[in-house]
Formats: structure tokens, C-alpha cells, sequence
């Protein structure tokens, strides 16, 4: 269809690699001086890319920027937030910031974030090619879910910021590929919680912030393996995956 319809370069892989692997192999084959990662489940505002570039060519330590990722509105019209970028808490929890709640008050601000979500986040080029790990800039054995947020914590320890212009407007339907496979995201998301603490998370903050670190990851492995059972291999794949993890973390 892509190549049909809109006459673009199609780079395809011959196994499913995953979000981060599918990012991967599109900044090894694009050159553009920013990198749009978009997920098929969003519909981007007119403006989106305009305002984004715009505000990001005013601020050149900014090395990621979104707008306010909306769900699809409701059938009376109204709408609630999906991401208005992304917060990190004690224990190196990512969350989306206002997620489920209403649309924010003032259409034409921009603030600092901790960092964006990937399904429609723009990215400074050079600012990934400063955090690219032997890896790769997106960190393929997370394969989907956290690895922005991997990003996101590489970025801000080189000194790199993120914002979020409000004016700018997208809707994200979410699950648009996963929902089909619960089961199989649990998984990953067991993996990934374990994971990112791991490769990102100094160690005198992971000695502060020991309690909420260890209880979220309780919380999430209990919760995802009650819903799926199968979940529970996520702490093997974790384990499988942990000396690349830390040989990694040494240089982060």
C-alpha cells in the first residue's frame, strides 16, 4: 500500500524484530536531520510535524519533542489524553503524563518532560547518534514496549531535554498491533520492567529508591501473570538477556 499509494521507500524485514528492531532499521536506511517514530494505530494532526520541527529548530539541546497524543474521541465528541509525554518515578517507573485524564487547559504551551513516547515522537538525529549503543540507538532486546523509556534515560545522561508543544495534536488508538497477542506483550512488558532499571538506573538511586523499585516489579509480574500465565517467562527472557544488559549499563 505504501509503496502503491505514496511512492516511499519501504524497508522490510524478513522477521518480525519488533519496534525497537524496526527503528533500528529505519534510521540505518534514512539520513533526515529528524526521525519521526510513528506507530500505525496513530493519526497525526495537519500541523503535527510543522510545530514540532519548528519549536526544536528554536532549541538546540532539545533532542525529542511531541505533541498531545490523544485516544480517539468519544462518540458525544470529547476526548481523553493518551500521553502528554512521559515522567519517571521513584523506582524507575516510566508514566504517561495525564494519561486518562482531559485535555490539557492551554493549546499553545511548551514544557520540558522527562522525555516522549515513541509512538509519535520526533527526534533529533544527532542526539541519537550521541546515545547509539553497539545495540543499536533502540535497545532490541526489550523487541516492543519501555525501550523509549530506555531512550529517554540515555538522552537526559548526556544532557539532552525533551518537550511536549500542546498545540500540536495526534490520536493514538493504542494496541493497534498488540491487543491481538496479549499474552505475548505481557511478556515483554514482565521482561522490560526488569530490564530497564538494569541497563539505566545509577546505583545511588537504586539503593534510594530500593522499596518502590522492588514493588513495582512485584506488582508487575504478579498482575501480568494472573492475567496471562505465560507472562511468567518474561523473568526468564530477562535473565537470558542480562549480561548484554550489563555489559551495556557499564557504558551508559
Amino acid at each position: 500500500y505504501l509503496r502503491a499509494c505514496h511512492d516511499l521507500a519501504v524497508v522490510c524485514s524478513d522477521v518480525n524484530v519488533g519496534f525497537a528492531g524496526g527503528m533500528n532499521l529505519g534510521l540505518a536506511h534514512s539520513s533526515g536531520v529528524y526521525v519521526l517514530a510513528l506507530n500505525p494505530d496513530v493519526e497525526l494532526g495537519p500541523s503535527y510535524l510543522r510545530i514540532l520541527v519548528g519549536e526544536m529548530e528554536a532549541r538546540p539541546r532539545v533532542a525529542a519533542a511531541s505533541g498531545v497524543l490523544f485516544r480517539p474521541p468519544h462518540a458525544d465528541g470529547s476526548v481523553n489524553v493518551d500521553s502528554i509525554g512521559h515522567r519517571m518515578l521513584a523506582g524507575c517507573w516510566p508514566e504517561n503524563v495525564g494519561e486518562g485524564g482531559p485535555a490539557p487547559a492551554t493549546r499553545d504551551e511548551v514544557s520540558e518532560v522527562f522525555g516522549v513516547c515513541a509512538a509519535a515522537g520526533l527526534y533529533r538525529r544527532r542526539a541519537l547518534d550521541d546515545v547509539r549503543l553497539p545495540s543499536g540507538v533502540f535497545c532490541e532486546d526489550y523487541f516492543a514496549y519501555l525501550e523509549d523509556a530506555d531512550l529517554d534515560m540515555r538522552l537526559r545522561a548526556r544532557g539532552w531535554s525533551a518537550i511536549v508543544a500542546t498545540e500540536a495534536v495526534a490520536h493514538h488508538r493504542r494496541s493497534g498491533t498488540g491487543a491481538r497477542e496479549m499474552s505475548f506483550v505481557r511478556r515483554h512488558i514482565v521482561k522490560n520492567s526488569l530490564l530497564l532499571p538494569v541497563r539505566t538506573y545509577p546505583g545511588r538511586w537504586m539503593l534510594r529508591d530500593l522499596p518502590p523499585l522492588v514493588a513495582t516489579r512485584l506488582g508487575v509480574v504478579v498482575q501480568y501473570t494472573v492475567a496471562s500465565p505465560s507472562a511468567i517467562i518474561g523473568v526468564a527472557d530477562a535473565c537470558r538477556v542480562l549480561p548484554r544488559a550489563l555489559r551495556e549499563r557499564r557504558i551508559i
